[in-house]
């Protein structure tokens, strides 16, 4: 698997400074690819995404879609994931923090700020994306979308569905006309 944006985006949108190591950082943008973006794609979307990217054969609602929405929504993914290990190194020495003498160690109270505010620019992105994608018809994102529940769902004693009189009757309310 393959890196679908560049370090240098990462840099130049997120504090995340260019000097950092490609190594250290590569696994925090893969993981963001896995657990953040394919489950809002779906697997065939992702798939496509990055095939073409690799290819570089992005185009039309494609393209749109990788330049406007998933670019900006993985670059803040991955640092979000970045911020919670860029300061531990392990080796054959163990796990350590690393630090330099012209330098002062953030709390943990700091990193979790940094971590929050890149978490929620990747909510904000998530659902600016989720919104471009129902107004736009990508057959692969529909059929993995399309899986409508043809109960209601009952949550506990709770019900939220259709018109029951006590609650314990679950009554099919998807596709009526």
């Amino acid at each position: 698997m393959k890196a679908i944006i560049r370090a240098v985006d990462i840099a130049k949108y997120t504090p995340i400074g260019g000097n950092v190591d490609i190594d250290k950082f590569l696994p925090c943008v893969l993981d963001a690819q896995i657990t953040d973006l394919e489950p809002l794609l779906g697997e065939s979307l992702y798939n496509k995404i990055a095939t073409d990217y690799e290819a570089n054969t992005l185009s039309g609602l494609y393209l749109t879609l990788y330049k406007d929405y998933i670019k900006p929504f993985l670059i803040h993914a991955s640092a979000k994931n970045y911020f919670l290990i860029g300061a531990y190194q392990i080796n054959n020495g163990g796990i350590m923090k690393h630090t330099t003498e012209n330098s002062e160690s953030i709390s943990k109270s700091e990193i979790d700020y940094l971590y929050t505010n890149q978490r929620s620019k990747c909510e904000v992105y998530a659902q600016r994306m989720k919104k471009w994608l129902v107004r736009n018809r990508i057959d692969e994102y529909y059929d993995f979308n399309e899986v409508v529940p043809k109960r209601g769902v009952n949550y506990g004693s709770w019900y939220f569905g259709g018109g029951s009189s006590c609650g314990n009757e679950q009554i099919d309310t998807y596709g009526q006309d």
